[in-house]
């Protein structure tokens, strides 16, 4: 995927929207996420658990978990050697290292609820503020 500038991975990107994205792990498997809040140079994203061993062109939002393991997760990883998946409910990263390594494509406009927004805007203007004001190099 090509490098984008902030302004326009900004707006190639819609809050609330589920887009399919690349691992990029040894299993090159593929994983959906969706978009809480985008506040340059920071995307406040939700992964799911749900992972595919094809980029999904579609997708049944009902579906999707952040879950944890269950007993028949371990019982299946004993039996297929695959690793075991979880979600997370808020994860802030660089918007230009999210867009050119997890290679995001679009999926579906969805919404962001009130319990998921809330977490997203109050923790995500902290943390843009942190991120922009710290050096990596500290």
């Amino acid at each position: 995927m090509a490098n984008y500038s902030q302004d326009n991975q900004s707006q190639l990107l819609k809050s609330g929207a589920l887009y399919s994205v690349y691992n990029g792990d040894e299993n090159g498997d593929y994983s959906v996420v969706k978009v809480l809040v985008i506040s340059p140079p920071i995307i406040h994203l939700r992964f799911y658990r749900n992972k595919f061993e094809t980029r999904p062109t579609s997708i049944d939002p009902s579906m999707l978990s952040l879950g944890g393991f269950t007993i028949e997760d371990i019982r299946n990883r004993r039996k297929t050697g695959k690793r075991l998946s979880f979600g997370i409910g808020h994860l802030p990263l660089d918007l230009t290292t999210f867009v050119n390594d997890s290679q995001p494509i679009f999926l579906m406009d969805s919404s962001v609820t009130e319990e998921m927004n809330w977490k997203a805007t109050d923790t995500g203007k902290i943390m843009a503020k942190t991120c922009k004001n710290e050096s990596l190099s500290k």
